[in-house]
């Protein structure tokens, strides 16, 4: 990054101004370029509100490709004019939009990592990344369920194929649901499909899916507590 010296109005009864070095990027978001960009726009602070620290934000433009593109800044003030900056590389990523039932982590620790970098994928529009993600999650989930609640080897469940150990699931409900996730998640991972379904009927298999086996848990749990 860049060293450059900037204002930020503070709209006081003074009107006063604090002046600072912020760092700007030196790369740009879009084209990758090298670049000193432009300051279009800042955002002003109100004294009133907090008279320490704030959260400052520039609108930058590429001076090579001409898009625009935003940095925020953690703004900290001194005692009189300055100011100090520290650059924010966080980012506001798109959040989980499929919920299960929490019984399911217990039993698959694994589940909830594949969903949230699945759904990040499917809120960026990677649909592609997003199926296989899904498909992904399936296969965890029911070779765990067979570890987990019906105590099967690990070692063979785990180089079993899906398909075989969704034949191994005795309850027809949950094998059902997960037959047909997997037909839609493979279709997802082929170059060709071969089904009439989309990545929302996974979901809705899949979620079908999660319940049922948060319940099986569930039950367990009560029959471990109510035979003590």
């Amino acid at each position: 990054m860049s060293k450059h010296i900037i204002k930020f109005s503070a709209h006081n009864t003074q009107n006063n101004s604090r002046t600072g070095t912020i760092e700007l990027p030196n790369e740009c978001p879009w084209c990758y370029s090298k670049i000193s960009p432009k300051i279009i726009g800042k955002n002003s602070y109100d004294y009133f509100v907090d008279k320490e620290t704030f959260q400052g934000a520039l609108l930058l433009e590429c001076p090579n490709c001409k898009n625009h593109f935003h940095k925020s800044y953690d703004i900290k003030f001194g005692k009189y004019s300055d100011f100090t900056s520290q650059p924010i590389d966080k980012f506001p990523v798109p959040q989980s939009k499929f919920e299960y039932p929490n019984e399911v982590d217990t039993i698959c620790p694994e589940f909830g990592k594949i969903i949230s970098q699945t759904t990040h994928a499917e809120g960026l529009g990677l649909d592609h990344l997003a199926g296989i993600g899904y498909r992904k999650s399936i296969e965890f989930l029911v070779k765990d369920y067979l570890i987990e609640l019906k105590s099967f080897d690990r070692t063979k469940t785990e180089k079993k194929l899906l398909g075989q150990c969704i034949q191994d699931i005795e309850d027809s409900r949950i094998q059902t649901l997960a037959k047909a996730a997997t037909w839609i998640g493979n279709d997802e991972t082929h170059y060709t499909r071969r089904h009439d379904k989309n990545i929302d009927d996974m979901k809705r298999f899949l979620h079908a899916l999660t319940l049922l086996v948060s319940l099986e848990k569930s039950v367990i749990d009560a029959k471990e507590f109510t035979n003590n």
